[in-house]
């Protein structure tokens, strides 16, 4: 599973995203700092896919996502 954060060179910022299906991917936003980065991609992770989503629970407690 890819986290789908990356580096934006030309933004100079940390590019979230996530895949909902048949190749459509969402934009979910530039950020300066990684960790904003990831808590925005799991945030998502948990609204499209709830219970499925495919990151393990600890990450959800580690960056306070309940």
């Amino acid at each position: 599973m890819v986290l789908h954060i990356t580096w934006a060179n030309d933004k100079n910022k940390w590019r979230a995203r996530i895949n909902i299906g048949d190749n459509n991917v969402l934009h979910l936003g530039y950020h300066e700092n990684i960790d904003d980065a990831i808590i925005e991609r799991l945030k998502a992770e948990k609204q499209y896919f709830g219970e499925f989503a495919p990151q393990q629970q600890h990450l959800y407690e580690q960056y306070g996502i309940v």
